[in-house]
């Protein structure tokens, strides 16, 4: 444990199994971290990291049947602006690892198998820390908005640290979509997408076929992401809302039902398959899908008005 100096750090952990919690306990006691605070469930997750700017988040992926899981407690966070830049969020699984980071529409920064060691755990988080100090500088420029010097720190720092050069693409290519210079990020996306393992840049197109209103270019550049990648859930949002774009609604329903077959715990899906079904005049889908998302986000801050108000009109067209 020596070459670990994790002690100034300030950990949460996640699980609803007080074995588990009092494990980690011990774990992490062990490499001199006791900076040490616990949930045990979504709720309480969220209103701590609320409060709190943890540097370290290890959050069990599987926390009982009543509390959303730990995917939905990172994209919730997210979705908040609870994560500094600097936070290091790592999913604790006994999952198979590959089908939970295909399934994600966002992931966190490690997934760490079960049972957990010590040393690699440690090893992992110093890692991470390592490779989040690279990229300091262009998320503080990202935070200050000053998106002109972020794309301009990108350039600077892939050409600095080449084993990153990828990662520095792929967020340049972000902000250019984000400040709307499509023409910059397409030619990043079409350059990054020829090479091997860019899910990002083949994503990126379909966005920017998307938002120039080329809707078969979409529904191609999705449907041979999801050839490739069945399991990536953002690939069926982008394929549905191509579709929608042509009012094929059933198309698009279909989509995302096929979606949330695959993951039903993602509350985006369950959102615009209620808006879809309603366009389809399919009222009964629509109630079901509204009812799914606002039970999903029951326990979290998600469970917006948005989600009620659509319950409402599907009820009124029934």
């Amino acid at each position: 444990m020596k070459n670990h100096d994790l002690s100034r750090l300030t950990f949460l952990v996640v699980d609803d199994l007080n074995t588990q919690r009092d494990l980690m306990k011990s774990l992490l006691w062990e490499a001199g971290i006791t900076k040490l605070s616990f949930a045990s469930d979504g709720q309480h997750a969220i209103q701590k990291i609320a409060k709190t700017n943890y540097d370290v988040i290890l959050c069990d992926y599987n926390l009982g049947c009543h509390s959303p899981n730990g995917q939905q407690i990172f994209e919730e966070s997210q979705r908040l602006g609870l994560l500094k830049p600097s936070t290091i969020f790592i999913m604790v699984t006994a999952e198979p690892i590959s089908v939970l980071a295909h399934n994600t529409l966002s992931a966190p920064d490690d997934y760490i198998s079960k049972p957990i060691n010590t040393d690699i755990l440690c090893k992992r988080i110093d890692a991470i820390n390592s490779k989040k100090q690279v990229f300091k500088g262009v998320y503080t420029e990202i935070n200050r908005k000053r998106y002109d010097r972020a794309i301009s720190l990108c350039d600077k720092m892939a050409k600095k640290h080449k084993k990153y050069k990828l990662e520095f693409a792929k967020i340049r290519a972000g902000l250019c979509y984000k400040t709307d210079r499509i023409d910059d990020a397409k030619i990043i996306y079409t350059l990054i997408s020829k090479k091997k393992n860019t899910i990002w840049a083949e994503l990126g197109l379909a966005k920017v076929a998307l938002r120039d209103k080329s809707y078969d270019k979409a529904i191609l550049h999705s449907k041979q992401i999801i050839e490739q990648h069945g399991t990536l859930i953002e690939a069926y949002h982008l394929l549905a809302e191509g579709y929608t774009g042509k009012h094929l609604y059933i198309n698009a329903q279909n989509t995302l039902e096929n979606a949330i077959q695959l993951s039903p715990h993602i509350i985006q899906s369950h959102q615009i398959l209620g808006q879809t079904a309603l366009q389809a005049n399919n009222i009964t889908v629509a109630i079901a899908a509204y009812k799914q998302a606002i039970k999903l986000g029951k326990n979290l801050f998600n469970m917006t008005i948005d989600d009620q108000l659509g319950l409402a009109r599907a009820y009124m067209h029934g």
